[in-house]
């Protein structure tokens, strides 16, 4: 929306994960894209981002810049290959959430060991998965974007036109996979992106000035505790996790194809369950298969996804009972109750051609895992997975909070009511404040 309002802005968007730069940059070629490639240590681009003009020229020439002074062979050099904390260890009170050193291989998923220092070279990808999975990542990420902006020929917010330069800092998401969001490396992160942080708007106000930019600053998701950590520091906390993939002999699907087979009365081989990803159970297709005689019928009926569908919530709710809340099927979209917020978050994730069959519905504290007892992850309809920040600076936004329900959706609008830019139907209102309400500002960049 951003050049059609305004032709000459200028749009960069820079990621250590490939899709949030993507998602960022959009579909329009004349954007510039850029984020880590992890095979080369390098950051890369797309074809897709072709255009000639003389943005798109300056864009890639930094970028191939950047690369032929930091990236590849050079990394190492200008990073190092230990990972270390940035300050000193918080101390850690006593109490049943204090992990012994020991005790940590219990919960945590040792991309680069256990413990301070970690050895980003002993990852088994290599070293350049060790920075992709480290906050070093996002230490490339901002010397990038800080590049693009000091970049003469380029000129982000220095022109006419507004521009937009889109930073999305990749490690924590990585880092509290693997280790946890309670864990001193998280911590270590999020002390780490706050003196990035500094450095992007200290660069920002040196060249293109105080008050001539805006920020807005969120998350996507955030994070579950690990729920083995949780209970031993609260025993009575729900959670658990349901478990799919190759450390496990039995996994999630198994089982429920396991019962379905019981229930339908199939032959062991059919799967009618054919995986899960993420909350989304997906059937076999075609399924279509002949049954062997059971309580729901006799030998050779033909099973499709109907019967599948009737005998799924019973199997889930036998099987897993302390962990799923229950399951949306999407073959009765069209009756789902309209006032179940659960159901809400499946229905706003819901793509008929794209979706599950079945969505689950879990529990507070219960995540689907490919490990049996390590590691965390997030997409729950819960807190804190659905607690993430949202902050303006700059432009009409005074120091405050504002005292009303908000969420990330309210961030496209904001910024397009403060650029007069028209947004097609979309979810979100604006939350800048009204002209009489804001201080005096330059117009942002």
């Amino acid at each position: 929306a951003l050049p059609i309002s305004w032709p000459d802005a200028r749009v960069v968007t820079v990621s250590g994960k490939d899709r949030a730069a993507i998602f960022l940059a959009g579909h329009d070629p004349r954007h510039t894209a850029a984020w880590f490639d992890a095979d080369t240590g390098r950051f890369a681009t797309s074809p897709a981002y072709d255009a000639t003009g003389p943005a798109q020229t300056c864009g890639r020439a930094v970028l191939e810049a950047f690369n032929e002074a930091s990236g590849g062979t050079a990394l190492a050099g200008r990073l190092g290959t230990v990972w270390s904390r940035v300050l000193a260890p918080v101390a850690t009170p006593a109490g049943p959430w204090a992990v012994p050193a020991e005790r940590l291989a219990d919960y945590q998923i040792p991309v680069h060991g256990l413990l301070f220092p970690h050895d980003l070279a002993a990852n088994r990808k290599g070293y350049f998965y060790g920075v992709y999975t480290s906050p070093l990542v996002d230490e490339l990420t901002a010397d990038l974007a800080i590049a693009f902006v000091n970049d003469p020929a380029l000129g982000l917010g220095r022109r006419s036109s507004p521009d937009l330069l889109a930073v999305s800092f990749s490690a924590q998401d990585l880092v509290s996979h693997n280790y946890g969001p309670e864990s001193e490396e998280n911590l270590d992160v999020l002390r780490r992106l706050d003196l990035l942080l500094g450095r992007m708007l200290d660069t920002l106000d040196r060249r293109v000035g105080k008050g001539r930019y805006v920020v807005a600053f969120s998350a996507d998701h955030g994070f579950s505790p690990i729920p083995e950590f949780q209970k031993q520091s609260d025993r009575a906390s729900g959670g658990g996790r349901l478990v799919d993939g190759a450390r496990v002999a039995v996994g999630f699907v198994q089982r429920v194809n396991r019962l379905l087979d019981q229930r339908l009365g199939l032959d062991p081989a059919s799967r009618p369950v054919a995986g899960v990803e993420g909350w989304a159970l997906y059937y076999t297709r075609p399924l279509a298969v002949r049954a062997v005689a059971g309580p729901r019928g006799p030998a050779s009926r033909v099973v499709g996804a109907r019967d599948v569908d009737e005998a799924l919530p019973e199997a889930l709710a036998t099987l897993f009972a302390e962990e799923l809340a229950g399951v949306d099927l999407a073959s009765q979209a069209a009756t789902w109750p309209a006032a179940d917020p659960m159901t809400e978050f499946v229905r706003n994730d819901f793509d008929p051609a794209r979706s599950g069959d079945a969505t689950l519905i879990p529990k507070p504290g219960v995540l689907m895992h490919w490990d049996p007892g390590r590691g965390t992850g997030h997409g729950s309809p819960y807190e804190p997975d659905t607690h993430v920040p949202l902050i303006f600076l700059g432009g009409p936004f005074a120091p405050g909070r504002l005292d009303a329900d908000t969420t990330p959706y309210d961030l496209a609008p904001t910024l397009a009511s403060l650029l007069a830019v028209s947004l097609p139907a979309a979810t979100g209102r604006s939350l800048a404040p009204a002209p009489s309400e804001a201080p005096a500002q330059s117009r942002p960049k």
